[in-house]
């Protein structure tokens, strides 16, 4: 009888503490509670990670505004995009490679760069620091996966390069020249006007 009566007691005593659980939680503790479980989440949540850097893409159409296109996507990138170049492209200016900037086709078929009939260009593609003739060696680009044509039959009024650097540590893989005027790549010590170099080239 007394075990009996001793379980009812822890019973009861249970059952008094799982109320108190149970009652309402004061304001002012409750706010409290808040207060610091909002802190530690703050903590716990992760700093940004900075943005990657980007892709730009370009579609040509085999048409007179394909190189102002190209073009006007280049000077809107930023510094580490990938310019990623597809289809036929008719060039009638001279593309500006800015610096810090990877410029890719999809393959050599995939990515043909033609020079249009009587464009007459200096090049198809070219440095920066070399067509705005600048004393100094561009920042690094690098240049995979295409082809550029010349197209020297319909364009001999010009002596046209198929690429101009004027960019330090530069890479350029994959490209098939053909068809060129003058020279397919072209390391240039000289700008489009003939200024020198003040610093070195690697």
């Amino acid at each position: 009888m007394k075990k009996i009566l001793f379980f009812f007691s822890i019973c009861a005593i249970f059952l008094s503490a799982y109320s108190t659980l149970q009652a309402p939680m004061p304001k002012t503790i409750k706010s409290a509670v808040s207060n610091e479980l909002a802190a530690i989440s703050a903590k716990k949540t992760p700093t940004p990670l900075p943005p990657t850097n980007g892709e730009v893409h370009i579609q040509c159409t085999n048409s007179l505004s394909d190189a102002s296109s190209i073009n006007a996507a280049i000077q809107t990138s930023a510094i580490g995009d990938e310019i990623i170049i597809s289809g036929q492209c008719l060039i009638n200016q001279t593309i500006k490679l800015l610096g810090d900037r990877s410029y890719r086709g999809t393959s050599r078929t995939g990515t043909v760069l033609k020079q249009a009939d009587g464009a007459n260009l200096l090049a198809l593609l070219a440095s920066d620091t070399f067509l705005e003739n600048r004393e100094w060696t561009g920042v690094p680009v690098a240049i995979r996966h295409m082809t550029l044509d010349g197209n020297r039959n319909l364009n001999q009024q010009g002596q046209t390069d198929g690429l101009i650097l004027r960019s330090w540590m530069s890479v350029v893989e994959d490209l098939y020249i053909t068809d060129m005027s003058q020279d397919g790549i072209k390391i240039a010590y000289k700008s489009a006007n003939g200024t020198n170099l003040t610093t070195s080239q690697v």
